[in-house]
């Protein structure tokens, strides 16, 4: 008799709504740094390259960072070897990588991701919220996304423009958040 588990599929676009997200389909460093940190060694399948399909079964990944010789940076994916070693680390392109994972242990690793990735970008808005107001710029929208495991880019656009601001012009900040001001932000 077969036994058989069950896993929930982790989707780049999970972490966009935005259909206008040019992201939403392709993982960035952000997304990877916060699904490796929600993983926590889990195994997973993730396609290595997309344009071929390789696809790496039964790695887990160890982190997702910038690199300059790659654009949208890289993530390292550990093979398995013998118990009490460390396995064989390849450092793919960010690029590079299918826009699904699976991880092939039940796990809790997609919420945990996507609430990890929600409270980063939470906790950079509070974060930058002040010196964006203290330009004038007080009733608008804000949007974050990731761009590293606690780097927000931070977007601010004004509902309407402030005295002497040409309307339509928007306000950018990138922060660095910590633990702290995330766990402010988790539920």
């Amino acid at each position: 008799m077969s036994t058989s588990t069950t896993s929930t599929a982790i989707l780049a676009s999970d972490f966009s709504a935005s259909t206008k997200d040019f992201d939403r389909d392709r993982w960035t460093v952000g997304k990877l740094a916060v699904l490796v940190e929600a993983l926590d060694g889990a195994p997973v399948a993730i396609i290595c390259d997309k344009q071929t399909g390789f696809t790496e079964v039964g790695v887990t990944l160890r982190a997702a960072y910038r690199s300059a010789t790659a654009a949208n940076g890289r993530v390292e994916v550990v093979r398995p070897h013998l118990v009490g070693q460390e396995g064989e680390v390849c450092a793919y392109r960010i690029d590079d990588i299918g826009s699904t994972i699976i991880p092939l242990a039940p796990t809790r690793a997609k919420w945990d991701a996507l609430r990890l990735y929600s409270a980063v970008c939470s906790a950079g808005i509070a974060a930058a919220r002040p010196s964006i107001e203290a330009e004038g710029c007080r009733y608008g929208a804000y949007t974050a996304s990731l761009i590293g495991a606690r780097e927000v880019a931070v977007r601010y656009t004004p509902q309407r423009a402030p005295e002497g601001v040409s309307a339509g012009r928007f306000t950018y900040r990138h922060v660095t958040v910590t633990d702290e001001q995330v766990g402010a932000w988790r539920r």
